[in-house]
């Protein structure tokens, strides 16, 4: 962490500025949003936007979810798929990781840093977020429901960790950058694509495979809280392909 901790902090500083821009939108924004919320009943935004095209933009609340909620996605879909992946094979990359597994560390231990490593800058996505939503919302004099936001949040942070363990678990098994980019680009883009599809009749059970279908964003504000079957999934999901990745690379050689 302390060699790459400029990166890994400018990157979330960098996105969570999306805040500020959602909130200097707004005051000019509502007064044109009944118009535009008709504009997104339109099929093709409703594919774009998912759940999160069917909030009521003409609320505060709302345009910010839709318009946060978007990002978070697409933070969540290229944060995943590529950070974790790159933990193990950047060092296969350097020819360094034979190196370092000569020092006296497990190698369960060596992968849990790493992944530890990713997790605690991911964190920072969903806590700059509330905290600039909690300013900016104050700086308007408008109203959000604090609590729900946080949730968001927690479900924002608990897709990072799902997702980047199905990456790291891509990285174990294959050991070499674009086979490892190739398999969890496949994986997590391959699930948010399912997603975005209509309505399939008798495959529509396709898109409870995908992750990004729990714990979203448009879930949460709807309930206003949690939905604990949809954590309990994506928290095994990411225990269970993390501890894939533990054993494989424990198991495997590393001759490369």
């Amino acid at each position: 962490m302390r060699k790459r901790w400029l990166g890994g902090i400018a990157t979330p500083v960098l996105v969570s500025m999306i805040v500020p821009l959602v909130v200097s939108i707004w005051p000019s924004f509502k007064e044109q949003a009944a118009s535009f919320a008709e504009i997104l009943q339109s099929p093709i935004y409703q594919a774009l936007l998912g759940q999160l095209g069917m909030g009521d933009i003409t609320t505060w609340s709302g345009f910010f979810y839709m318009e946060v909620g978007v990002t978070l996605e697409w933070v969540i879909l290229f944060v995943a798929m590529f950070i974790p992946a790159r933990l193990i094979t950047s060092e296969v990359d350097k020819n360094t990781l034979d190196l370092t597994l000569s020092y006296p560390i497990p190698r369960w231990r060596y992968l849990l840093e790493k992944f530890g490593a990713y997790l605690a800058y991911s964190i920072l996505y969903p806590l700059l977020i509330y905290a600039l939503a909690v300013a900016g919302t104050n700086y308007l004099g408008e109203t959000m429901d604090f609590g729900v936001l946080g949730y968001v949040m927690v479900g924002t942070y608990l897709q990072l960790f799902a997702l980047g363990a199905i990456s790291l678990l891509c990285g174990s098994v294959f050991l070499e950058s674009s086979r490892t980019l190739s398999a969890s680009g496949a994986l997590i883009l391959g699930q948010y694509v399912m997603t975005r599809l209509p309505d399939l009749g008798a495959l529509n059970f396709l898109k409870d495979l995908s992750l990004f279908n729990y714990l979203s964003t448009g879930t949460i504000t709807g309930l206003g809280s949690l939905p604990m079957n949809e954590l309990s999934i994506v928290v095994g999901v990411g225990l269970i392909a993390l501890a894939g990745a533990f054993y494989v690379f424990h198991k495997r050689e590393l001759a490369y």
